[in-house]
């Protein structure tokens, strides 16, 4: 089965454009799990996966990992399912299991994958789904940072403005790397949610699909509607409504000066590689811009910390786990 992976930053406007590519009849994407994310670099400590027991611990901590709660799919397998349905004893062969799981039970032919920090796995997706194409959104700064600075969970422009800072760096390398083999589409959230159809529309044809109106009504999918009511970190309560083009440009009456100078100074250089322009002139001294910025506090309601303890203790304890195997020995 066909796997295409998504590179981003986080609050860039990933899940939508997730949610777009899921609602097409022949493609499946999930809501996330990071399940490459987390297993993909610690496959090591597993050790030799001939050997019995040590197959069956890595099967059963990607089998719990997937089950935290974090997100809801279609499907759920067990340890049995997984152990009995793998052929090849590989981390790639048992995360390719549940997510082919999950495609079949939709009746999707591809899958689209949202994993964090993509870049980081490049060589782990290009070595175990070797026919994958890549697409990068990108999103104005100011606005990711506007949005960062209005979760609950994330810490603020300050943090916002880094992470966008070095997902963007890394991703234009990873674009360098694979465009000559046409397996890479620059996308711009603002383009998406203003032309929506259009966007679509070319990234169906870099994937090989045609076109479907079915993309742009994924906020009908009661899945959909299901995760963003859950959703932990309060991120995802958008999908349940159209596209959003009014969501470009928010920073312009929501962020003070200060803090959009900082950006701006922070991130020029990529600004312009993306054809973001900047409201002010170059300012040189980054410090005593962040000097300027107000203190960011991430403040967390009583009724969201209650639901975030519930899932990510599970989800941290199994982390926690995976991080002290050593079957290596």
């Amino acid at each position: 089965m066909q796997f295409n992976f998504l590179l981003c930053s986080e609050r860039s406007g990933s899940n939508l454009i997730t949610k777009i590519l899921d609602a097409h009849p022949e493609v499946c994407g999930p809501f996330p799990r990071h399940a490459i994310r987390y297993f993909a670099p610690n496959s090591y400590r597993y050790g030799d996966l001939d050997n019995d027991a040590n197959w069956k611990t890595l099967v059963g901590d990607i089998t719990e990992f997937m089950n935290c709660g974090f997100s809801d799919w279609m499907t759920q397998l067990t340890v049995d399912q997984v152990l009995a349905g793998v052929q090849t004893r590989t981390t790639a062969a048992v995360i390719r299991y549940f997510y082919e799981y999950e495609a079949r039970a939709q009746h999707k032919e591809q899958l689209f994958v949202k994993e964090n920090h993509a870049y980081e796995l490049l060589s782990f997706t290009l070595s175990h789904f070797n026919t994958a194409k890549f697409v990068w959104l990108v999103r104005d700064p100011r606005d990711m940072a506007l949005t960062w600075k209005e979760s609950t969970a994330h810490g603020g422009v300050r943090a916002g403005s880094r992470m966008w800072l070095r997902d963007q760096g890394e991703s234009l390398k990873t674009y360098g790397y694979l465009s000559h083999l046409k397996r890479i589409i620059r996308v711009r959230f603002e383009d998406l949610v203003t032309r929506p159809e259009t966007e679509a529309a070319r990234i169906c044809d870099f994937l090989g699909l045609a076109y479907s109106d079915d993309m742009l009504k994924f906020h009908e999918k009661e899945i959909v509607r299901r995760n963003a009511d859950k959703n932990i970190l309060g991120g995802w309560k958008d999908l349940k409504s159209p596209i959003m083009p009014e969501n470009v440009g928010r920073y312009k009456t929501l962020l003070s000066d200060p803090e959009i100078r900082y950006v701006e100074a922070l991130c020029r250089h990529e600004m312009e590689c993306f054809g973001y322009q900047p409201d002010f002139n170059e300012d040189s001294d980054i410090d005593e811009l962040e000097r300027q910025l107000p203190n960011e506090v991430q403040v967390v309601s009583p009724e969201r910390a209650e639901i975030r303890e519930k899932y990510f203790i599970h989800f941290a304890r199994v982390i926690e786990k995976v991080n002290q195997r050593k079957l290596y020995i």
